[in-house]
């Protein structure tokens, strides 16, 4: 048989690329295996009711000590869940997971398939996990010895680091392959079902930012966690892709030191430079999942004499630009048909946000018209429209929340939902209505 490593789809014979999915060079062999995957017994089924169910529940969620990871969760682990955490190599994945141990205050069983026992503790001593810490560390591949290791230890909590580098006898083909991936997976999830101990399992994503392994690893488990880092460096991101018990829509945001993950107070501005001197300012709002961040927008214009005037943009849709200018000189009296544009979003970050669509039009109006302007910070929410109307866009509530953490800024949207909450907030329906505001 012949199986894509991407998608999982099977042939009977090799081809270069596969009609599932269309990658190429993802087909490889698999030899059929004789040995039975399957230990089933003939037990007779019975179905419980809710009631009945619910009463074998010690507990639904285990607290991790962990203020943030716990929120984004949605108040913790819950009890025999499978979660995965996916990144590049060298983001922090394992150090994210021992820092788990370092405020958790039950037991933990950590399984590296990469490393042996001395160069964890070498790692955890370095992050401050003490010897007094329920943290019990082992080297192993095979996923029976961990599964049997479990079944004497019971922990609270089992991380597996990382399912790429474990591997079943029931399955052929070496580490990390497909069928090696379903099978472990298969026997962990079994077992976080059978013993009510949640999993965390780390894993790896593919040059193109993928989560490795097949498809069926994502609909195995419980909760799929995407581990990133923004565009400087220096903070990484937990995003929730899929949650069978929580929400899906927080992120969690540490600054990434020698010492470990550090927790960011202030999240709104973290990706916000400095405040320049004697300068105008113009600063838009970015959401991931619940979060609400902010971020600086620059434009510049200059003269041309080409028949083409240049359009460059950093960290902003090139075709939505565009149409920007085009409607702020239909509604906005503001010609730039003979200017080269230019405009960046500080901070290199890249997004296709259509809430920062007024922030734009206030930056390209400020550049054309900067002269006339009284210096100050300006922090616009809303979505543009082709009718020259701004609309508030999804969290408005958030985003204005945010914007209130930057003091002596003058803050614009296209409507106010609570004015006792947000009293200083200045309404601008329309791009017209926003021009003469400010000029």
């Amino acid at each position: 048989m012949f199986n894509c490593t991407h998608c999982d789809t099977q042939y009977d014979k090799w081809e270069g690329r596969c009609r599932e999915c269309g990658q190429w060079g993802t087909i490889v062999e698999n030899q059929a295996s004789s040995k039975n995957n399957f230990n089933l017994k003939k037990n007779v089924l019975r179905a419980q009711s809710v009631a009945e169910a619910s009463h074998h529940i010690k507990k639904s969620r285990i607290l991790l000590g962990w203020h943030i990871l716990d929120e984004v969760l949605g108040e913790g682990l819950t009890v025999g869940s499978v979660t995965l955490i996916a990144g590049e190599p060298g983001i922090g994945k394992s150090t994210l997971a021992l820092q788990i141990a370092r405020n958790f205050e039950g037991s933990m069983l950590y399984v590296s398939g990469e490393e042996n026992e001395a160069q964890v503790a070498d790692r955890a001593v370095r992050l401050g996990l003490g010897a007094g810490k329920g943290l019990h560390l082992v080297s192993a591949q095979s996923v029976h010895d961990v599964v049997r290791l479990a079944e004497t230890m019971e922990p609270d909590i089992i991380v597996v680091d990382s399912i790429q580098t474990i591997i079943s006898e029931d399955a052929d083909g070496g580490a990390g392959s497909v069928g090696q991936v379903k099978a472990t997976a298969s026997q962990l999830v079994s077992l976080a079902k059978r013993t009510e101990i949640p999993i965390i399992i780390i894993g790896h994503v593919t040059k193109e930012g993928a989560i490795a392994g097949p498809k069926t690893l994502e609909h195995l488990v419980d909760t799929v966690c995407q581990f990133e880092s923004d565009t400087s460096g220096a903070y990484r991101l937990l995003k929730i892709l899929k949650h069978r018990f929580g929400p899906t829509d927080n992120v969690a945001v540490w600054e990434l030191r020698a010492d470990g993950l550090h927790t960011v107070d202030a999240t709104e501005t973290v990706f916000l430079p400095p405040a320049p001197e004697k300068s105008s300012r113009v600063i838009g709002t970015i959401t991931e999942g619940t979060r609400a961040f902010l971020v600086e927008i620059q434009a510049l214009i200059t003269p041309t004499s080409l028949p083409y005037p240049d359009r460059t943009v950093t960290g902003f849709d090139s075709a939505r630009l565009k149409m920007l200018i085009a409607v702020l000189q239909r509604y906005g009296g503001v010609s730039l048909r003979d200017d080269d544009v230019f405009v960046n979003v500080v901070g290199g970050w890249q997004g296709d946000d259509t809430a920062l669509d007024a922030a734009v039009i206030m930056a390209l109006s400020l550049a054309k018209k900067g002269n006339s302007v009284e210096q100050s910070t300006y922090i616009l929410i809303g979505e543009v429209g082709l009718d020259g109307f701004i609309r508030p866009g999804k969290g408005i509530v958030s985003r204005l929340k945010a914007a209130q953490k930057i003091s002596q800024a003058t803050i614009i949207a296209p409507l106010n939902p609570d004015r006792e909450m947000f009293p200083s907030i200045k309404v601008a329906p329309s791009c017209a209505e926003l021009i003469k505001l400010i000029f």
